[in-house]
């Protein structure tokens, strides 16, 4: 009796998991940059911000990709800033 409320449950636990992460997927976006592209980095937000508050920093040089979805980029303006952040 135990066992099959166990199975059950692993049953739907999986099954929710299997939705929640089909409705993720659908809506992200893959996102392939090459060297050299522009791109724009999200800002962070601040407690006193508003809706005037840039939320994109202006164009970024990729240099190349050091992870999955992670990339170095440089500063268009300075390209001697090197920066972690994608």
């Amino acid at each position: 009796m135990l066992q099959e409320v166990k199975e059950a449950a692993r049953i739907r636990e999986y099954t929710v998991k299997a939705r929640v992460a089909r409705a993720n997927n659908q809506n992200v976006l893959p996102c392939n940059f090459k060297p050299q592209d522009l791109v724009l980095r999200k800002t962070v937000q601040k407690a006193e911000s508003n809706k005037l508050t840039l939320r994109w920093e202006s164009p970024f040089r990729m240099i190349e990709e050091v992870g999955r979805g992670a990339y170095w980029v440089t500063d268009t303006v300075d390209p001697g800033l090197a920066s972690d952040k994608s």
